[in-house]
């Protein structure tokens, strides 16, 4: 499929002011629907941890789970597998809901490893990671504050691997704004567009997405190369020096 048929652009027709005009709308529109949707989406995950706290009730018997500093204040990544970045997000479909989980890696944008569950159970996390890790090691692993990934199962794999553990502060989004940024392309650039209705239908859709977002789609913070030619580029430079 073409470029052209996956992405709805701004007609490149118009003047170059007008381009500028309008494409400054588009963005705006698309951060007031990005803020909108995380929302409601905090507000899903609230609901839900409410009543999963009335209908299963337990004891608290689990001991305290660590939580790491944050390591990438005014850090840029300088070589691939500098950082690396996980995630997992929400996706509304017609009939279900998915949740796709991904690892981002700072240098190139290239997404090294991603899954798909619908139940959020720790597995689908542990996979992709080690996934990820079958390929290389991150000098530096970061996240959010989640169970997740404050989890025993998922600081260890990275801590044997030799990785340094970083995790966002609370309520601060753009510490980790690599892999939101992805999650925003994914969502508006296919997601929305596309309106899944099964499950089935969007992990294919989702995947198809995936290959062509690492191996076909441009980006202009890359000089106009894909996340997967910067990657393997910078591998292949690495390994040569």
């Amino acid at each position: 499929m073409k470029l052209h048929q996956k992405i709805t652009f701004i007609p490149i027709c118009l003047p170059a002011g007008r381009m500028r005009k309008q494409a400054k709308q588009y963005e705006a529109q698309i951060e007031e629907l990005y803020k909108q949707i995380g929302k409601l989406t905090a507000q899903y995950e609230w609901m839900k941890k409410i009543w999963n706290q009335a209908v299963y009730p337990m004891q608290n018997t689990r001991k305290a789970e660590k939580v790491y500093p944050y390591l990438l204040k005014g850090i840029q990544a300088a070589f691939p597998d500098h950082v690396w970045s996980i995630d997992i997000t929400y996706i509304p479909i017609q009939k279900s809901r998915l949740y796709p989980t991904a690892i981002i890696e700072w240098y190139s944008l290239y997404v090294l490893a991603w899954e798909i569950d619908d139940t959020l159970e720790i597995k689908f996390v542990l996979d992709t990671c080690k996934k990820a890790l079958g390929g290389s090691v991150p000098e530096i692993m970061n996240s959010d504050q989640g169970s997740h990934f404050t989890s025993p199962g998922y600081t260890e794999l990275f801590l044997e691997a030799g990785s340094k553990i970083s995790m966002d502060h609370q309520g601060r989004a753009y510490d980790n704004i690599f892999i939101k940024r992805f999650w925003r392309s994914l969502k508006y650039e296919d997601i929305y567009l596309k309106d899944y209705s099964y499950p089935q239908e969007a992990r294919k859709g989702i995947r198809e997405y995936m290959e062509f977002y690492n191996n076909e789609r441009p980006h202009q913070s890359l000089g106009y190369k894909t996340p997967s030619q910067i990657y393997h580029e910078g591998k292949d430079r690495s390994f040569l020096s």
